[in-house]
């Protein structure tokens, strides 16, 4: 059972190893890739700390730990690497959308319409977090969108600021199951490739309602802090 456990022990202290030990973290962190693509596209990566890195060194531990063949390593290899095709392809669309409504400002200015509800606003300050998550991807991205927007809109509607930066949040945590993102990585995990739409049919109502759930809360607070 140990051996069969290590990959993901090995995975585990990994990823403690390489966030909470500051060293370690800082070594790691210091290489950078960056690149530009001349359009205003920009961006970087710490490739010895990222997820990817971390994986690969968990799946060489279990070859070397369970005495795995290399025939054996290669097949696996091989076998993942084909189903990663249609993932790709989508996971690539996505991408490109969402930094395409970023990058032409499209995102914000639905959002900013519908910060003129004022004093409601917070019934609906999660539904925007999830928004943001669900066209980027990334519950960071949709904060880093958005948080500034929530901030303004408070002080504009004279509304305690705390409660709408919590929702923002919230909401943008809440995308997470819904964003088409996560949802095609995960069918693919789980060798469901080809159901996403029949995934998202079904947890939408869920997310939906975690979001009002998370908006009442949000006005309860708005109310009771203003």
């Amino acid at each position: 059972m140990l051996r069969a456990a290590s990959p993901y022990l090995v995975l585990v202290l990994l990823v403690l190893g390489t966030r909470l030990i500051p060293p370690v973290a800082d070594a790691l962190g210091s290489v950078v890739v960056e690149w530009e693509t001349g359009l205003g596209f920009s961006g970087s990566v710490q490739p010895l700390s990222h997820p990817a890195m971390l994986l690969t060194v968990a799946f060489a531990a279990r070859a070397v730990l369970q005495r795995t063949s290399g025939r054996d390593a290669a097949h696996a290899i091989v076998t993942a690497t084909r189903q990663l095709g249609p993932v790709l392809v989508a996971l690539v669309a996505m991408i490109t959308i969402a930094r395409t409504m970023s990058h032409a400002g499209m995102t914000n200015e639905l959002a900013f319409a519908a910060a003129g509800i004022r004093a409601a606003w917070p019934l609906l300050s999660p539904a925007v977090g999830a928004f943001g998550t669900f066209v980027t991807g990334s519950a960071t991205a949709s904060n880093v969108l958005f948080t500034e927007l929530q901030a303004t809109t408070a002080r504009a509607a004279e509304l305690p600021t705390l409660p709408l930066l919590g929702a923002q949040g919230f909401g943008a945590s809440a995308g997470n199951i819904i964003c088409p993102h996560n949802i095609v990585a995960a069918v693919a995990t789980v060798g469901l490739t080809g159901q996403e739409g029949r995934v998202l049919r079904s947890i939408f109502p869920l997310a939906a309602l975690y979001v009002t759930l998370g908006g009442l809360l949000a006005f309860a607070f708005a109310q009771w802090l203003g």
